[in-house]
């Protein structure tokens, strides 16, 4: 009983196990005849995708997110991959002052992927704003787009003088320009001289299209330098935002003048003179009194006195200058008779330097300008004065040197001043001398020597005296023992 039943549970098992395999076995054959029905093509083998096949692809690998970078001038790299071809590619900004190159940095790998370089170069920032500006890469066909930002700072305030530094100029009064560049607005700025009184300075604005936001004009006036002395005014740039100081300093010569006189001598007639003046620029003169006018008349001063009844002195002087021109003027004339204190004698000469009256201290007589050949240094052609002392510094001069003893008797009573003129000091005199003397007539002089070449002296036994022949006088060598000479004294007044 047991037997049979296990043989009969068997035995619907395996009708079982055939009833399902007979199930799946129809399951399969729908399957294919539906698959069949669906796709009237024949069935192909697989391929891999190609770029001209699959979607647009590019992705940045290394950079590619928004990027904050200072205010200098620089450059953003980053690097790509894809499948779209160089060619299709396009980078670009939308700010000029950023520029997107990109580059191919391989050919197409067997997965049909492409590598680029994408580099973008920033100028600097010059304004004190932020900025920000879109990189972006696209396909020919918009179809596919990667983009991100860069955002520029500002940069801080400042101020640029391209010719900036100190500077020398010449005594001329003219106008000194100079730009400045900077992001700051014209009214965050002062500009000063420290010498207003003769420099001044504006500034206005200039700018147009370029580099810098800012372009200003800074213009620096001097006035004319007519003194002696060299100056120097400092300009300065204050920037109140940032709180910026600049400093030039601007150096002018000093004027230069050379005048052919700084002394005048007149006579006691009214008279007119002039004197050059060599000038770097332009000058201007004043006279102390009012009987001495004075008139430019292009590079010469005219000078004009009126008659004088005393003697009396002006003076001259030059605006911001220290050089001045000394008038004197005499209420005597040559030839007169001079008399004050007690000193008398006739005026023989009136010049600009020196002014004398005059003695014939010989009269009918004639001296020995000395009794021997020694040599004295008496060899000045202009200071009788000097020629005169060194004689009185020899030994017994009074005796060696009669006509030196002669002029010197005019100095006793208290009177001093009394000597032999030189060379020069008595040429000076001859209109007076003349109507003195005879036709024929030698006139003693303190210098001693009869040689000077080339500016250079000789000493000899001889000495210098005036010659009076036919009418005319002239300068002759002396023998020093001759007693021939006539000897006229001179005293300056």
């Amino acid at each position: 009983m047991s037997n049979l039943s296990h043989q009969f549970q068997n035995h619907i098992m395996k009708q079982n196990y055939l009833k399902l395999l007979s199930a799946l076995l129809l399951l399969a054959t729908m399957t294919c005849i539906t698959t069949a029905c669906g796709d009237d093509e024949p069935d192909t083998p697989d391929t891999p995708d190609t770029p001209t096949t699959r979607s647009p692809q590019l992705q940045f690998t290394q950079g590619g997110d928004d990027k904050t970078i200072d205010h200098n001038k620089g450059v953003v790299e980053c690097d790509l991959s894809g499948n779209i071809p160089y060619e299709q590619l396009v980078a670009e900004t939308d700010a000029d002052w950023c520029k997107a190159t990109l580059k191919n940095t391989s050919q197409s790998d067997a997965s049909g992927y492409y590598t680029y370089h994408l580099q973008i170069n920033v100028e600097a920032n010059l304004t004190q704003d932020q900025r920000e500006a879109t990189v972006k890469i696209t396909n020919k066909d918009n179809t596919i787009e990667r983009k991100f930002k860069i955002i520029q700072i500002g940069n801080q305030p400042y101020a640029i003088m391209p010719n900036g530094g100190d500077v020398s100029v010449n005594a001329d009064g003219r106008t000194l320009t100079r730009t400045i560049e900077t992001n700051v607005p014209i009214s965050a700025f002062s500009v000063t001289t420290s010498q207003s009184t003769w420099s001044s300075v504006t500034l206005k604005d200039v700018t147009k299209t370029g580099d810098f936001p800012y372009v200003y004009e800074m213009a620096v006036k001097l006035d004319e330098n007519i003194s002696d002395k060299k100056r120097t005014t400092v300009v300065t740039v204050n920037i109140s935002q940032g709180n910026l100081e600049g400093k030039y300093a601007i150096t002018q010569s000093a004027a230069t003048l050379t005048l052919s006189k700084t002394v005048l001598g007149f006579d006691k007639n009214a008279a007119t003179r002039k004197i050059s003046v060599s000038a770097s620029n332009s000058w201007e003169a004043t006279s102390s009194a009012s009987w001495c006018k004075v008139e430019q008349s292009g590079s010469s001063l005219v000078v004009t006195v009126t008659a004088a009844t005393s003697d009396r002195t002006a003076t001259i002087t030059f605006k911001e200058r220290s050089d001045k021109i000394v008038i004197n003027q005499t209420k005597y004339t040559v030839g007169e008779t001079y008399n004050e204190n007690g000193v008398t004698g006739t005026v023989a000469y009136i010049g600009d330097d020196k002014r004398f009256i005059c003695r014939h201290v010989s009269g009918s007589n004639v001296y020995k300008w000395s009794t021997s050949s020694s040599i004295t240094g008496a060899n000045s052609l202009y200071d009788g004065y000097s020629n005169t002392q060194k004689i009185h510094e020899q030994p017994s001069w009074r005796v060696s040197y009669p006509a030196f003893a002669v002029a010197d008797e005019l100095n006793v009573g208290g009177e001093t001043g009394w000597y032999v003129p030189a060379i020069d000091e008595l040429s000076n005199m001859l209109p007076f001398v003349s109507t003195e003397l005879s036709w024929y007539n030698e006139v003693v002089s303190s210098t001693e020597g009869a040689a000077i070449s080339g500016g250079v002296y000789f000493p000899s036994e001889n000495f210098q005296a005036i010659i009076y022949s036919y009418g005319s006088w002239k300068v002759s060598s002396g023998f020093k023992t001759s007693e021939r000479y006539h000897v006229y004294a001179i005293r300056q007044f």
